[in-house]
This record gives C-alpha cells, sequence and structure tokens, in this order.
C-alpha cells in the first residue's frame, strides 16, 4: 500500500482524536502528532473542557473543547458535540488518557453503538467495555489495538472457550484472534513480546519487531487510523503496513 496513498491533502482523510481528561493530555497530543507525520489531510482533537488550563493562554484551532465531568473527563452532556465531530471525520480514534468515569462510559457506549463509520479504541479507552464487550466486539469498522492483559478481560467477559495467558505462545494466540474475529466484526491488534499480531475477519498477519515495544498502543493504533482510513476496503493490508511505518 505504499504506493497507493493519496497525493493531495485534500484527498488524505479526516481523523478525529478523542481523549484527555483535567490531569493528563499526553496521549491526544501524541497522537495528533503520530496522524500528521503518517500523511493526515485533517485532524482534530476533542478534549474535556477541564483540560483547558494546560493548553496555553489559546486553545489551538485545531482542538475542540466539550463539557465536562466535575472530575474532569467527558461528560454525557458532550454527546451532541462529539457525535458532530464524528460526522465531520472520516475515522475516529479513541486515544487514551480518558480516566475513570461513570459518565464517560455512557458518552462512550453511546457513541459507539449509535454512530457509523470506523472507529478505533486503545488503551485506557478500551477498558470501557470490559463489562459490555460485544458493544465493541459486534461493532463493524471497529479496530481494537489493546494488550494481552484487555484482550484475557474481554475473553473473560464474554465467557469464551480458549484461555489467553501470558505463556501461551504465538501459534496459539494467532489461533485463538483467528476465530475470535471469525465470530465477532471488530479486528484485533494485540502485543506478544517482540511481534504485533493483527486479526481481522479470520485472516491474522504477525509482524516482527526488532525488540519488545514500549508504549506501543499509541503508536500502533494513531498510525493505523491514518492508513485505515485512507484504505477503508482493505483493512488487514492497512493496519498490517501501519505497523511497519511507526518507527520502531
Amino acid at each position: 500500500l505504499l504506493w497507493s496513498r493519496p497525493e493531495q491533502k485534500a484527498q488524505a482523510g479526516r481523523l478525529l482524536i478523542i481523549g484527555g481528561n483535567a490531569h493528563a493530555i499526553a496521549a491526544p497530543s501524541e497522537a495528533f502528532a503520530i496522524a500528521l507525520k503518517q500523511g493526515i489531510g485533517e485532524v482534530k482533537a476533542v478534549m474535556p473542557d477541564k483540560t483547558r488550563k494546560m493548553l496555553g493562554p489559546k486553545v489551538p484551532v485545531d482542538i475542540e473543547l466539550v463539557a465536562s465531568t466535575p472530575s474532569g473527563s467527558f461528560s454525557t452532556k458532550a454527546e451532541q458535540q462529539v457525535k458532530s465531530y464524528m460526522a465531520w471525520a472520516d475515522a475516529t480514534l479513541f486515544a487514551g488518557d480518558i480516566g475513570r468515569n461513570s459518565e464517560t462510559a455512557i458518552l462512550l457506549e453511546t457513541v459507539a453503538s449509535k454512530m457509523p463509520g470506523l472507529q478505533i479504541y486503545t488503551r485506557d479507552a478500551a477498558d470501557y467495555f470490559n463489562a459490555s464487550v460485544r458493544t465493541v466486539l459486534d461493532r463493524p469498522d471497529t479496530l481494537l489495538v489493546i494488550s494481552l492483559a484487555q484482550l484475557q478481560k474481554y475473553c473473560h467477559s464474554l465467557g469464551w472457550p480458549a484461555a489467553v495467558t501470558f505463556d501461551m505462545g504465538v501459534g496459539p494466540l494467532c489461533t485463538l484472534l483467528r476465530e475470535l474475529t471469525s465470530v465477532h466484526k471488530a479486528y484485533i491488534t494485540v502485543q506478544y513480546l517482540t511481534v504485533l499480531i493483527t486479526a481481522v475477519d479470520g485472516e491474522v498477519i504477525v509482524t516482527k519487531l526488532p525488540s519488545e515495544p514500549h508504549r506501543w498502543r499509541l503508536q500502533t493504533a494513531a498510525t493505523a487510523s491514518v492508513w485505515w482510513l485512507q484504505n477503508k476496503n482493505r483493512p488487514l493490508e492497512s493496519i498490517a503496513t501501519a505497523i511497519t511505518q511507526v518507527g520502531w
């Protein structure tokens, strides 16, 4: 896919990044920078309005602030604003640093179940679905960039017959992901030691990295978001190609 990318910025797609809370904005900030580096056409970030104090005297034009809870997470009052920004975008990346809040949980479940289009969940954004895992696993056009521990929780919540263990080996993990994505609609990327495994509709690609990666979820999710929205009909190829472009 390296030779089939849009040549003009106007055709390179729109990405919306959702994340941050009153105490941390590193995840959406880093995802924003990665998206620009990877050649996105337009990108916006949506953060709770209580992050304003971390943005300096003037809020950047590409950052939108929406209603916060008293603790500084996303409020359900932001639902219509968030939906309008998602409607503008070709894909939405839930980048993390979202924190833990019951109102935020309601908001994320609402947009996951009611908003169409490409959605990517990683880091603590994916944790919001531990108790309602089918909301994202049975949603089309969804990519989950998750840790082995997060996959373990998802499978436990599902009652999946095969156990996820930290010493299961690459082969059994590939088999599990192949079977899981054959039954459920979401795409999954997970790390095991020095490999990243991507599963889409029962097909699996394993990418060997030079060493065991750190902070891999956000880098992978942000890069994959750009490549996938630019190659919507080739999710497996675009996500696997994106992994090779992170710069490990």
